[in-house]
């Protein structure tokens, strides 16, 4: 809670090693809170990242929808 920006706290659970297990769980609950949202037939994911650490974590179906995106555009 002392860490001033994301990068800060992604710092200490890496030198705990704790990043990755932390993220999963961080991920699983972001997707959740997607998915209680989610209206209609709706397609909605996420990946989270950082300018120091990269890609983060990302939805089940986040390369479906990039995918499509790129189609389409």
């Amino acid at each position: 809670m002392d860490s001033a920006v994301t990068d800060d706290m992604l710092a200490l659970l890496e030198r705990a090693h704790l990043r990755g297990a932390v993220m999963e769980r961080i991920c699983k609950k972001i997707e959740t809170q997607i998915e209680n949202r989610r209206l209609g037939g709706m397609q909605a994911g996420f990946i989270t990242f950082s300018k120091v650490y990269g890609a983060l974590g990302r939805s089940e179906n986040a390369g479906r929808i990039l995918e499509k995106i790129r189609e389409e555009y």
